[in-house]
């Protein structure tokens, strides 16, 4: 029913509607009378053109799109829901008042069962708001929008995603030059690289019990081209600048969450950590407390519908890259839940930069990893038997590499917080799963292949390092004895001998001192910390007794 000459209009609607001069109208009998009466409904031909179907990844949505002709003109199609459909109010809303409805209180009704007596002449529409893999029909498919099989539609900022449905080995080839590392150091490259290719296989981990937790940061001044550098891996998985990135800390909480659920299994950036002021920072860093548990939980939020019925939660199904000029103060389990990769100001090659710009903009990334999605999917989905395979196969990599991992920082002495091991195999499994594509499709011989794998495993060691630092100083006993150490030089309190007994509070005293310890009065020196982190727009939400509990241990 996409045209006008398409549509049978003797044969539109069963008996005893009719089109009558160019209007849908009813035969009416009586009994005085042989022949039927025509009667006019409307001065218009309404008809359904297609029944369509949302599926968002947590429900499926529908809505049907009406059609009508008046005076013999086709008028514009128009999407309403279900529930809107019935109430016939959207007519004159969306047609004008020159849709005319005959009188009679039962008259819309009768116009609603006419054009849903044309749902059979109507085509059904399948259209997916979610990407990533699908089962349909029995089989894999990796959604993405300009999709030849499959109908994608992401709304909003979501529009620069597609995926290209063809590959050369030239573009296999010109992605795997990125790790020759002449744009960045392999500790950038080779992070970044893990994130894009463990993205399809999310869902997958996530079955495996083997799920992402955690967020890429990467850090660095104004000028050092963090977005830059995030939209050039972006468009793995589309087209992408730094001024066209999907996401951003200026965009609402919600907003960040419903995007991060609608990009299953693919790679998203979320950009510009810049506060400009003292409130600015406090907005952008509740946003960044609240997207690092997102992607570290990977927990929806309950919600009950208008019957309070549950809903279902929506979490982050894909994997994030943010962008900041420092590491926002987010607390220990906050600095746990990503790892941080730091920028210079010289740390891209401009000329190599230009020239992988180029690429992106001719879709070879993209291309890329349409190969890879079909690597995966021929490979490890094309049975039952094989899929539990790879799930198996993902758990045991992950095992590995993570107690590996944590014998690693223990033989090293190493304070380390139990997610960063976790965060470290997992990305792992997205390089490992990557080069033996290259491997497969004669990229790389074995022994390069092996080669790689070492250098990712001593890139990974050197950020775990690094993160094991950061969130030992996000510690609250770390914070509170610089802050402690900052009040006492700074000279607004001081510490009395402990010979002199007690002293009057109110001079400024946070405790005593002897030889070999230091004995501060509780309240007293918490709330002195607060206040000055506070006034710094630091973060220290402990209390009193946590505090107490953790200095003692």
């Amino acid at each position: 029913m996409e045209t006008e000459k398409e549509i049978d209009l003797e044969h539109l609607y069963p008996k005893p509607y009719c089109v009558a001069d160019g209007c849908l109208a009813r035969e009416v009998y009586k009994k005085d009378r042989a022949k039927p009466e025509i009667v006019q409904v409307c001065n218009f031909i309404p008809f359904m053109v297609s029944q369509v179907t949302e599926d968002n990844g947590a429900e499926l949505s529908s809505r049907v799109k009406v059609g009508a002709i008046k005076n013999g003109k086709r008028l514009p199609d128009v999407d309403i829901s279900h529930e809107e459909f019935n109430g016939m109010g959207w007519i004159t809303r969306v047609w004008g008042f020159g849709c005319n409805i005959a009188e009679g209180s039962s008259t819309k009704d009768k116009i609603r069962f006419a054009i849903q007596a044309t749902a059979d002449k109507a085509d059904s529409v399948m259209i997916y708001t979610v990407t990533g893999w699908k089962k349909i029909d029995g089989q894999y498919h990796f959604l993405m929008p300009d999709d030849t099989a499959q109908t994608v539609k992401l709304p909003g900022k979501m529009s620069g995603y597609t995926m290209k449905r063809d590959y050369s080995a030239t573009d296999i080839e010109r992605s795997f030059s990125l790790l020759d590392c002449r744009l960045a150091p392999k500790e950038i490259i080779y992070p970044l690289v893990s994130f894009a290719f463990m993205s399809p296989l999310n869902c997958f981990l996530r079955e495996a019990g083997c799920e992402p937790k955690t967020v890429l940061m990467l850090t660095g001044k104004t000028g050092s081209k963090k977005s830059t550098l995030a939209a050039l891996f972006l468009s793995f998985f589309g087209h992408f600048t730094a001024s066209t990135l999907p996401l951003s800390f200026k965009d609402t909480e919600n907003s960040i969450m419903y995007h991060a659920f609608a990009l299953k299994d693919t790679l998203t950036c979320i950009d510009d950590f810049h506060p400009s002021g003292r409130q600015d920072e406090f907005n952008m860093t509740s946003t960044a407390q609240i997207i690092m548990r997102a992607y570290g939980d990977r927990v929806g939020r309950g919600k009950l519908n208008a019957r309070s019925d549950p809903m279902e939660t929506r979490y982050p199904q894909g994997n994030a890259i943010v962008t900041a000029e420092f590491a926002p103060d987010i607390g220990e389990s906050g600095t746990a839940r990503y790892i941080a990769v730091e920028m210079n100001t010289d740390s891209l090659d401009i000329d190599s930069l230009s020239a992988y710009q180029e690429e992106a903009a001719r879709g070879t990334f993209n291309a890329c990893m349409f190969a890879y999605t079909e690597w995966i999917r021929e490979t490890f989905l094309c049975d039952a038997e094989k899929e539990k395979e790879i799930k198996k196969y993902l758990h045991e990599m992950f095992v590995d590499k993570r107690d590996e991992m944590i014998k690693r920082l223990i033989k090293s002495r190493v304070n380390f917080h139990p997610r960063i091991p976790e965060d470290t195999s997992v990305m792992r499994i997205g390089f490992k799963l990557f080069l033996k594509f290259l491997l497969v499709k004669n990229i790389i011989d074995d022994d390069l292949y092996q080669l790689f794998l070492l250098e990712f495993d001593d890139v990974m060691y050197s950020l775990a390092v690094a993160q094991c630092r950061s969130v030992e100083q996000d510690k609250p006993v770390f914070k509170f004895i610089c802050k402690i150490n900052a009040l006492l030089e700074s000279g607004r309190y001081f510490v009395a001998p402990k010979e002199r007994g007690r002293v009057d509070r109110n001079l400024s005293c946070l405790g005593y001192e002897d030889d070999k310890s230091f004995y501060f009065f509780k309240s007293l020196s918490h709330s002195a910390v607060k206040k000055l982190c506070d006034e710094q727009g630091e973060l220290f939400s402990i209390s009193e007794n946590a505090l107490s509990k953790q200095l003692i241990a």
